[in-house]
């Protein structure tokens, strides 16, 4: 099924092949240049990834394109980085078969990489000890990600940054928050005093799991140059 990348983000799972195309055809082999060219918008690589909305940026997930090497030594892998705004088209083409595991760590940001996967737990745990630098867990490749947001303070004030989407997946506008959260694009920063525990206390009570990777600086966070919420119903 074609989908958007904003569907790949919320709902493959990590592992998933994954395959994006621009929607052109793909030139002759002769026309090497229009290849290359043509390859960039049209490929698969496996999810690895994901990296939640920050105040610079909306989420994004990363996809492994693959590994350039010999006689078994990676010299080069090549990895893309997607925005959930790409307006590329997206195909889950293969998501990875039950009983198989994954070994993941977990990103500064809060979100979790894939390292590897395999066909039972004994190959993954085996892998995990032959590789202690990987740092990571084994598990089910089909056990659920907690939601990832982040939680940017400055000395002053916090908010959560939370995109439309993550909205609309809990019966929420930007009409049920304040002014004093602002809007980018398809993000809103909510003030950590109502809006933001207004947010989460929807996701306790639907016992959806969720994490918050913090952002602290020390200065003016970069949020309060975002436009105010002006959805919010008038005092």
């Amino acid at each position: 099924m074609i989908t958007s990348a904003r569907h790949i983000y919320d709902n493959a799972p990590l592992g998933a092949l994954v395959r994006f195309s621009d929607g052109t055809a793909e030139p002759p082999a002769r026309h090497r240049l229009k290849r290359q060219a043509w390859q960039r918008n049209n490929r698969t690589g496996r999810l690895i990834g994901r990296s939640p909305a920050n105040a610079f940026s909306s989420a994004s997930f990363t996809l492994h394109i693959g590994d350039f090497g010999s006689g078994g030594v990676t010299v080069v892998s090549f990895f893309e980085e997607v925005s959930v705004t790409s307006r590329l088209a997206f195909e889950e083409v293969e998501t990875p078969p039950h009983g198989s595991h994954r070994i993941v760590a977990e990103e500064p940001n809060g979100s979790l990489r894939l390292l590897r996967i395999g066909p039972d737990r004994a190959a993954i745990e085996a892998d995990l000890v032959a590789n202690p630098a990987f740092n990571g867990r084994c598990e089910p490749c089909h056990t659920p990600e907690p939601l990832v947001f982040t939680y940017e303070t400055d000395p002053a004030h916090g908010w959560l940054i939370v995109s439309d989407a993550d909205l609309a997946r809990f019966a929420f506008t930007r009409a049920d928050f304040s002014r004093c959260s602002y809007v980018s694009d398809e993000r809103i920063a909510l003030e950590e005093d109502c809006d933001m525990p207004k947010f989460l206390r929807r996701l306790d009570g639907l016992d959806v799991p969720y994490r918050l990777a913090e952002h602290a600086i020390n200065v003016d966070a970069p949020v309060r140059r975002w436009a105010p919420n002006v959805m919010a119903p008038a005092p």
